[in-house]
């Protein structure tokens, strides 16, 4: 038998036999063999409804407020950020987001810029009506300008007269304005519009009645009954978390504010 071999054009080594073409048809047999790859499946995507301004604004308003209740500053100052991005992407000119900026300098220790900003905002129409926009003005002026920060608490007091805060603040600009007279009537009534439930009212009042009452025992007497009042809502809330650092340092100083009456007395 012969055997043919068949040499490459490049050296002398024998070259393979070239294989056979495959004339083989496809096997129609098989499923899918006609059938084109699928298609990638479209990436779901998920639409968040559009907040309107006026809601983005009302939601920021309850974040400060719980602010005002001690709240968590992280989390709300990161809220209120987000909704004044929302109002400031669709309604520019709202007033509101001098509102809002100006508070939110205030939080972040802007206090110059946070003043300017509620100032511009007290001269809308808004604003104008706003009680708390007058009380936190007053607040950021009573130390250094009692005179100014009585005319803010007053614009305040005409917009809500039944507001404790407002009333506490006037009667320590007046106070330091040398009108102890109104002022303990101010701070008498912050304290009956709260019901004497509040510790901040309370220390207030009784401040000021061991202050303006030094030589009169039967003033120093009263200022020791609302120290009192005070220690005891405090002890009463001990009772309900009685681990809680806060409440057992504010019954150190109310125990001290005592002691400072009695020592007077």
């Amino acid at each position: 038998m012969r055997c043919t071999t068949y040499k490459s054009a490049l050296d002398d080594t024998p070259a393979k036999v070239p294989a056979k073409p495959n004339t083989d048809k496809p096997d129609a047999a098989k499923p899918g063999a006609d059938k084109p790859d699928a298609a990638p499946q479209e990436p779901k995507y998920t639409i968040e409804p559009v907040l309107p301004p006026d809601e983005a604004v009302k939601q920021a308003l309850a974040a400060f407020d719980r602010l005002d209740q001690s709240g968590d500053v992280q989390k709300e100052a990161a809220e209120i950020n987000r909704l004044y991005k929302i109002v400031l992407d669709s309604a520019k000119d709202n007033p509101w987001l001098a509102y809002i900026r100006g508070r939110s300098a205030i939080l972040s220790g802007r206090i110059v810029d946070g003043m300017q900003d509620l100032e511009a905002f007290a001269k809308t129409t808004p604003g104008q009506s706003d009680w708390k926009t007058f009380r936190i003005l007053g607040d950021l002026h009573v130390k250094d300008y009692p005179r100014l920060a009585e005319g803010k608490y007053r614009q305040a007091l005409a917009l809500n007269d039944r507001e404790p805060t407002i009333l506490l603040g006037l009667s320590q600009a007046q106070f330091r304005l040398g009108q102890r007279k109104e002022a303990l009537q101010m701070a008498e009534r912050a304290v009956q519009l709260d019901a004497g439930k509040t510790v901040t009212y309370l220390d207030n009042f009784a401040a000021m009645l061991r202050l303006d009452g030094e030589n009169d025992k039967a003033q120093l007497d009263r200022a020791a009954g609302v120290v009192n009042q005070a220690v005891q809502i405090v002890q009463a809330a001990i009772k309900e978390r009685p681990t809680d650092p806060s409440l057992l340092q504010l019954l150190a100083t109310e125990y001290e504010s005592a002691l400072i009456v009695l020592r007077d007395i």
